[in-house]
């Protein structure tokens, strides 16, 4: 009796109630939270054109560096060496390669 019961319960669950029940939604917080804030984004600058193709290249052309940095740190803390100064040498780094370039001309290419 309870056995058949307990399969009436199951059978009254919806489709969508089964499918969130067994979600968890822990795992997917930053990827919704970056939907979100993109599709703000896009809606509230449509005029200044946010959804053009040089924008959204220059976009990811910005975050290439940082994202290649973050993957190295994550295989870095993976394989339990924790190593932060990944952050302040790309830090020093790019300061002083600004500095030459101003100081002493230093074309870009080779600084």
């Amino acid at each position: 009796m309870a056995k058949s019961a307990s399969l009436s319960s199951k059978a009254r669950q919806g489709l969508a109630e089964r499918f969130i029940s067994r979600f968890d939604w822990r795992s997917y917080v930053v990827y919704v939270a970056f939907v979100v804030i993109f599709a703000m984004f896009a809606i509230t600058q449509s005029q200044s054109g946010f959804l053009t193709p040089f924008n959204l290249l220059n976009i990811v052309a910005q975050t290439a560096p940082i994202s290649l940095m973050a993957v190295g740190e994550t295989l870095v803390i993976a394989a339990a060496e924790i190593d932060l100064s990944v952050g302040s040498l790309a830090g020093l780094s790019s300061v002083t390669t600004a500095m030459a370039v101003n100081a002493y001309g230093v074309p870009q290419g080779i600084a």
